[in-house]
C-alpha cells in the first residue's frame, strides 16, 4: 500500500519512476529538488502522524519568524 501511494505521488509530481512487481520502486532522481520530493513522498506514508504534525509545526514557526 504505501509503495502504491508512493508511486502515484510521484507520478503526479512527473518523476520518473517504476514499480516492478515483488521489487523495490525504482525511482529516476536528477534534481536536488526530485531529490526532496522523493524524501517527502516517503515521509507522507511512513512517519507518525504526530511527526508529521511536529514537523508542519516547526515549518509554520520558521515561515512566521522570517516575516517578523
Amino acid at each position: 500500500m504505501e509503495r502504491w501511494a508512493v508511486y502515484h505521488r510521484l507520478q503526479e509530481l512527473e518523476i520518473p519512476c517504476d514499480r516492478p512487481t515483488h521489487r523495490p520502486l525504482k525511482v529516476e532522481i536528477s534534481t536536488p529538488t526530485n531529490a526532496m520530493l522523493l524524501w517527502s513522498a516517503v515521509k507522507h506514508v511512513t512517519a507518525p502522524r504526530h511527526e508529521l504534525v511536529r514537523m508542519l509545526e516547526n515549518c509554520w514557526h520558521e515561515k512566521t519568524n522570517i516575516k517578523e
